[in-house]
This record gives structure tokens, C-alpha cells and sequence, in this order.
């Protein structure tokens, strides 16, 4: 039974996400639309080796880019961006992915100490795919470090992920008095 209900909070939270999240995007620049030099503002790109983190698209249609290589020398590729968060609290990270990759979040707390890594949705899709995960933030946790990655060494993989979103929850008196 309460399989069952879960499920049926996971998809309606897919389909009228505003029911139980609020409308308010927690990240900046969550759509790929402000680029400079290149570079996404507001987005924070990593990698080892040869692997490559790039934006991709012209105009206002923008996507985070990332390519893993496989060149002995590569173990990760990422984009990440931090959130100020409240402790205890239920988030749902989302985007539109393509390609290869991993959404998830690292929880650190208010002077940017590692706490956790909290489990996210992984996604191999051929074509452009909604992802969806929803957490809850431990008691310490002040910040999240949202990520969008590429693992591993022993491999060669791309994606691509739009629209992304970080959104609180809301509380059953939220819900009362919309």
C-alpha cells in the first residue's frame, strides 16, 4: 500500500509539479538563457583530463554540455551550482536530459562542509526526456551543491540537460491557503 501511494505522489509531482512544490526555480540561471564568454553564468564547470564542459545551442536556446572522454587520464565531468537551503526539508531537483549523465545534489553545511551525497536520478536517453528526484535535506545541511556529471574512468559518454530546477516543497498548510 504504501508503494502504491508513493508512486502516485511521484507522478503527480511529474505532472502538476505546482501541487506540491512551489513555483519558485532555487537556482539561477536554471534555463541555460544567460551565456558569457561561453559559459553559463552562475554555473561552476569541473573536469579531469580531456573531457570537456561546454554549453551548447545559440540565441536563448541553451543546454549544459558535458563530454567524458576515455583517455586513461579522465575520471569526471561536471557543471554544478550552489543553493542556500533549509535543513530538514523536502526538494525536488529536475530537468530535461539527453544523452548520459547523473542529477544529483551534495549536501554541505553553512561553512561549505561536506555532509552527504545524496542519491540523484541517473539517465541514458536517446532522445530529450524529462528527469525527476525528490530529497529531503538532512538536519545540518545549509547548502546544496547541485550537480549535473559524467562518471567514471573506464569511459567515453555526453549529455545534455536543459530547464533545470531545484523547488522546495510545501507543507500541508501551504496547501490550505492557495
Amino acid at each position: 500500500m504504501n508503494i502504491s501511494l508513493i508512486r502516485v505522489i511521484a507522478v503527480a509531482a511529474g505532472l502538476f509539479p505546482g501541487i506540491l512544490f512551489s513555483a519558485d526555480n532555487l537556482l539561477k540561471n536554471g534555463n541555460i538563457e544567460e551565456v558569457k564568454d561561453g559559459q553559463p553564468l552562475h554555473w561552476v564547470k569541473s573536469c579531469s583530463g580531456a573531457s570537456v564542459a561546454a554549453v551548447s545551442g545559440e540565441g536563448d536556446n541553451h543546454r549544459l554540455y558535458l563530454k567524458k572522454v576515455n583517455d586513461g587520464k579522465s575520471s569526471f565531468v561536471a557543471w554544478s551550482q550552489n543553493v542556500m537551503v533549509s535543513p530538514d526539508t523536502e526538494y525536488r531537483l529536475s530537468g530535461i536530459a539527453e544523452g548520459e549523465g547523473r542529477l544529483f545534489w551534495y549536501e554541505l553545511d553553512e561553512n561549505k562542509k561536506y555532509l552527504k551525497q545524496m542519491h540523484g536520478v541517473s539517465f541514458k536517453n536517446k532522445e530529450k526526456t524529462p528527469v525527476s528526484t525528490m530529497l529531503r535535506t538532512s538536519p545540518k545541511t545549509g547548502i546544496c551543491q547541485i550537480r549535473f556529471e559524467i562518471y567514471g574512468k573506464a569511459r567515453a559518454a555526453e549529455g545534455f540537460l536543459d530547464d533545470v530546477r531545484f523547488e522546495v516543497g510545501q507543507s500541508d498548510s501551504d496547501q490550505k491557503t492557495k
